[in-house]
C-alpha cells in the first residue's frame, strides 16, 4: 500500500514542478515593463499637449506635504 502511493506521488511531484517552472517562464516580463507606444501615437499626444499647454493657467509651484518615507521616495524621484 505505501508502495502504491509513492508510485502515485512521484508522478504528481514531477507534474507539479513542471507547472511551477513553466509559469515562472511565462511571467517574466519580455525585457521591459511597459511596450512603448507607437510612433503615431506619441506625435499626436506631443501635438495635443503643445496646443493645450498656452490655454492653461499659469500657476506657481505648490507645496506638497509629505506623510510617510513613501511620500519622500516619489518626490525624490520627481
Amino acid at each position: 500500500m505505501f508502495r502504491r502511493k509513492i508510485k502515485m506521488l512521484i508522478p504528481l511531484a514531477a507534474v507539479l514542478a513542471a507547472s511551477i517552472c513553466l509559469t515562472a517562464q511565462q511571467t517574466k516580463p519580455p525585457g521591459s515593463d511597459h511596450a512603448k507606444p507607437p510612433q503615431e501615437q506619441r506625435k499626436a499626444l506631443d501635438d495635443y499637449t503643445r496646443a493645450v499647454s498656452p490655454h492653461l493657467p499659469n500657476e506657481g509651484l505648490t507645496t506638497v506635504h509629505k506623510k510617510n518615507y513613501i511620500d519622500d521616495y516619489i518626490f525624490g524621484k520627481m
